[in-house]
């Protein structure tokens, strides 16, 4: 989900800290960039600010999306695809959480996995839920892995017509 991968990636490139964490400003772990005081805000990223609160109904702007309103276009644009990803259309929120959750385990991002794994919690999912979700991760990773290393080709599918 790029979506996803594209918050991780600006998240871990930027040592942007985990929501609710302070963010450090010296010593290896601290962020390449903070983001603007409020003060500082544009009206451009205080609209986006609020969207945000409304689509995630939490009461802080994640800390990545704060990082982004040092450049509020960018920041906008983000936010509008990620919205758009993750509104239910043919698939459910929640899915679309877990294939995130998924994508960020296998690209080992930090800042990914923890927000993931606080989104799924909002949606009601449990220690058990992410154990059960870990495992599916676990598996098609490793089987990809086995898969690649010898260099199996895909098998043909005879996929049934379309509805």
């Amino acid at each position: 989900m790029e979506a996803a991968q594209q918050l991780h990636t600006f998240a871990d490139g930027f040592r942007i800290p985990s929501d609710g964490a302070p963010w450090p400003s010296a010593g290896a772990d601290a962020p390449v960039i903070a983001p603007p005081p409020d003060e500082e805000l544009t009206d451009r990223a205080r609209a986006t600010f609020d969207d945000i609160l409304e689509f995630f109904g939490v009461k802080e702007v994640p800390n990545a999306f704060r990082a982004m309103a040092r450049d509020p276009k960018y920041l906008t644009g983000t936010w509008r695809f990620y919205r758009a990803c993750f509104e239910p259309r043919h698939l459910t929120r929640l899915l679309k959480e877990a294939v995130a959750f998924a994508v960020a385990v296998t690209t080992r991002s930090r800042y990914g996995i923890d927000f993931a794994t606080r989104r799924l919690r909002a949606a009601g999912v449990t220690d058990a839920g992410l154990m059960e979700l870990m495992q599916v991760v676990d598996r098609f990773n490793g089987i990809n892995k086995f898969a690649d290393m010898l260099l199996v080709e895909p098998d043909p599918w005879n996929l049934p017509p379309k509805a």
